[in-house]
């Protein structure tokens, strides 16, 4: 019975794991990198809807399937963090070192 209750808890931990990490290192700096190569030079007006919209263009060109909606969840999810980054002058690896993906 402990054996069983130990694997259940194990399996919980694993399962939580695995939703944390919504995009992989590459991904994310790829996407951002795309968004600093694009229309945007100063991000100093750029609203957050608009860094969002760019940003699941991004998630579109550089993921498929499942990867795709999860990085677009994932984008939505550290806009603010992103949006900061992008204003101080950060690249994409910065970035993603800061969101703790890479």
């Amino acid at each position: 019975m402990k054996a069983a209750l130990l694997l259940l808890s194990l399996l919980g931990v694993v399962r939580k794991g695995a939703s944390i990490d919504l995009i992989t290192c590459d991904t994310c700096v790829a996407v951002i990198n795309g968004v600093m190569n694009d229309e945007f030079n100063d991000f100093s007006q750029v609203t957050p809807s608009q860094l969002l919209n760019q940003l699941i263009v991004e998630c579109e060109n550089n993921t498929w399937g499942g990867e795709n909606t999860e990085c677009q969840q994932w984008v939505s999810d550290n806009l603010v963090t992103i949006l900061q980054g992008l204003q101080a002058g950060d690249n994409g690896n910065s970035t993603c070192s800061a969101l703790g993906v890479c």
